[in-house]
C-alpha cells in the first residue's frame, strides 16, 4: 500500500502542476492585456494654486505627468482647446484611463463639442461603468443632441448580466480566478494528503466553491476583456446622415440621424457599416461619418 501512495502522489502532483499551467496561461495573458490597457492609469491630480503662470513649455518633450498637470491648470483657466491638445498628446502616448477620457469630455462639452464630449465620456464609462459622474455628464451631454431615441426594453437577464460583469474590472476579474484556482489546488492537495475524515470532507466543499468562483470569474474577465476592447459601437460625427436601406448611394432612404447620437455596428461592407440605433431600426452609413468609441 505504501509503495502504491507513492507513486501516486508523483502523477497527482504532475497532473495540478499541468492543470495550473493550463488554467493560467489564458488568465495570465488576459491580465497582461488589461495592462496594455492599465499599466499608466492616471491619477487626477490638481496642480499647485500657486502657479498660475500659462506660458508653459514645449509640451511634447514633457513626462506624463507634468503633461496632465499642465492640462488641469489650462482647463481651470478657461484654455479648453490647449487642454484638449494636452490630453490628446498623453493619448498619442498610448495612455488611458477613466479620468483621461472623463476629463477631455469635459473640456469638449465646454467648447460646446458635443459629439465629442459624448464620444470621451462613453469611452470613460466603457473603463468605469459604475462611476456616477461619467454617468450624470453623459447623460446631460445625450439631452442637448437632436435625436432623442427611445432604447427598446431588453431581456432582465441581460440586464443582470451586464451588471455583473462591470462588477469588476478584468484585472479584477482575472485575479480572482488565479487565486480561486491557487485555493482550490491547496484544497484538492490538503484532501488527498490528509487521513481526518472531518478535514477531507471540508477540503473537499472548499475545493468544489473555489473551482467554481475561479470558473465564474475567469467567464466574468472574458467578457470584460469582450466589452472594454469592443469595436462595435461608435458616435455620429457627421452634422445628419440619411441612412440607407442598402450600402449604395442609390439605396432607398429610411431616416436621418444626427451628430452625437449612438449607434451600434453590424455588417461592414466596403465603406460603409450596417448600423443600428436604441429602438431597433438599422440603415447603412459611410464609414467616415462614424468615430468609433
Amino acid at each position: 500500500m505504501k509503495l502504491l501512495t507513492m507513486n501516486i502522489l508523483p502523477l497527482t502532483r504532475l497532473s495540478v502542476v499541468i492543470g495550473l499551467y493550463l488554467t493560467l496561461c489564458p488568465l495570465w495573458n488576459t491580465v497582461s492585456a488589461q495592462d496594455q490597457l492599465d499599466t499608466t492609469r492616471l491619477v487626477l491630480m490638481m496642480p499647485d494654486q500657486a502657479g498660475d503662470s500659462l506660458h508653459l513649455p514645449q509640451a511634447s518633450a514633457l513626462p506624463a505627468d507634468t503633461l496632465w498637470q499642465q492640462a488641469i491648470r489650462l482647463y481651470q483657466a478657461n484654455e479648453y482647446l490647449a487642454a484638449i491638445e494636452r490630453y490628446m498628446q498623453l493619448m498619442d502616448r498610448g495612455l488611458e484611463s477613466p479620468s483621461l477620457y472623463y476629463n477631455t469630455g469635459n473640456a469638449f462639452f465646454k467648447c460646446n463639442d458635443i459629439k465629442n464630449a459624448i464620444l470621451y465620456y462613453e469611452r470613460a464609462l466603457r473603463l468605469a461603468p459604475r462611476d456616477e459622474n461619467i454617468r450624470h455628464n453623459l447623460e446631460m451631454a445625450n439631452s442637448m443632441i437632436t435625436d432623442k431615441i427611445e432604447a427598446v426594453d431588453e431581456l432582465f437577464l441581460v440586464t443582470w448580466f451586464h451588471a455583473l460583469r462591470d462588477l469588476l474590472t478584468v484585472r479584477q476579474w482575472a485575479w480572482t480566478s488565479i487565486v480561486s484556482f491557487l485555493l482550490m489546488l491547496a484544497a484538492a492537495l490538503v484532501f488527498l494528503l490528509c487521513r481526518t475524515g472531518g478535514v477531507r470532507q471540508f477540503a473537499f466543499t472548499l475545493c468544489c466553491i473555489a473551482l467554481l468562483v475561479s470558473a465564474g470569474a475567469f467567464v466574468g474577465a472574458f467578457y470584460r476583456y469582450r466589452y472594454v476592447t469592443n469595436t462595435s459601437e461608435a458616435i455620429i460625427f457627421a452634422p445628419s446622415v440619411t441612412l440607407k436601406s442598402s450600402p449604395d448611394n442609390n439605396g432607398t432612404n429610411l431616416f436621418i440621424l444626427h451628430e452625437g447620437t449612438k449607434v451600434v455596428i453590424g455588417d461592414r461592407i466596403g465603406e460603409w457599416c450596417e448600423v443600428r440605433i436604441r429602438d431597433g431600426n438599422r440603415g447603412w452609413i459611410k464609414r467616415s461619418d462614424l468615430e468609433i468609441i
